[in-house]
C-alpha cells in the first residue's frame, strides 16, 4: 500500500510540472552573422592562408588594440600594433632584416657599400652615397625608394656647371665670349628627406665693361649637387 500511494504521488508531481510548462510556453531568438563581424576564439587554425584587406592608411583604422594585424597598402608590409606608445610596427621577417618592400635585407644594403637609413613607414630603406662619394643613381639590382634624396650646396657660375649639365654653350659660352659677364651664385641643398627636388639658382648675365653687347634674358641655373639617394 505504501508503495501504491508512493507512485501515484510521482505520476500526479510529473503531470503538474508537464502541465505548468505546456501553458507558458517560453521562446529565444537567436541572430547570427556568416562571416561574423566580431569573435573570439581560444585558437584559430588557417589551413590555406589569411588573406588581410589592404589599408590604404593604418593611421584611419579606428581604435586599433594592442596585438592586432593589419597589412599596409602603400608598401606592402604586414605591421602589429603594440599600444599607443609604439604604435604599428612592422612584424620580424622570416628572411632576416627585411628592407622596405621586402626585396633586400639590411645584410644586404651593408655588403653593397650603402647604410640602413629610415623611411617614412616602419622599414627601412638602404642609403648610397656620401658628400666625398656622390651617388645619384641606385646600383644594380636596386630600386630608388620614393623620393628620397640628399643635395649638397654648389657655388659657381653659369659657365663653371650649367654649361656642362645642360649643354647650354649658347646661354653660356657663347655670351661670355661676346661680351657677357654671369654673376656667380650658390644653389642651397636639401638634407635627407623625401624629395627629388634638385635646387637651382639663376646665374645672370651683365654686359662687360665698355661691351653693351649683352641680351638681357641671358642666364642659366645653377644646381646643387646630389649625394645620396635611398634604394630597396
Amino acid at each position: 500500500m505504501k508503495k501504491t500511494i508512493l507512485f501515484s504521488v510521482l505520476v500526479l508531481s510529473v503531470t503538474a510540472i508537464c502541465f505548468a510548462q505546456s501553458n507558458y510556453t517560453e521562446s529565444l531568438t537567436i541572430t547570427t552573422y556568416y562571416p561574423a563581424p566580431y569573435g573570439e576564439y581560444r585558437q584559430l587554425r588557417v589551413h590555406q592562408g589569411l588573406v588581410l584587406v589592404p589599408q590604404t592608411d593604418l593611421s584611419n583604422i579606428t581604435s586599433p588594440q594592442r596585438g592586432m594585424i593589419a597589412f599596409n597598402g602603400s608598401d606592402n608590409q604586414t605591421y602589429v600594433y603594440l599600444g599607443a606608445s609604439r604604435g604599428w610596427q612592422p612584424l620580424a621577417s622570416t628572411g632576416g632584416d627585411a628592407l622596405v618592400n621586402s626585396v633586400h635585407t639590411q645584410s644586404d644594403c651593408t655588403n653593397a657599400g650603402g647604410e640602413v637609413a629610415a623611411t617614412n613607414v616602419g622599414f627601412k630603406q638602404c642609403r648610397f652615397g656620401t658628400t666625398t662619394n656622390p651617388v645619384t643613381a641606385c646600383p644594380s639590382g636596386w630600386t630608388h625608394y620614393q623620393s628620397w634624396t640628399t643635395t649638397i650646396d654648389y657655388y659657381g657660375t653659369c659657365s663653371a656647371q650649367a654649361c656642362t649639365m645642360l649643354d647650354a654653350h649658347h646661354y653660356c659660352s657663347y655670351y661670355a665670349d661676346n661680351g657677357c659677364v654671369f654673376a656667380s651664385c650658390t644653389a642651397i641643398g636639401h638634407p635627407w628627406q623625401n624629395t627629388d627636388t634638385i635646387e637651382s639658382c639663376p646665374c645672370t648675365a651683365s654686359p662687360r665693361v665698355g661691351n653693351e653687347w649683352c641680351p638681357q634674358y641671358a642666364s642659366c641655373p645653377v644646381y646643387a649637387v646630389r649625394t645620396q639617394i635611398g634604394c630597396f
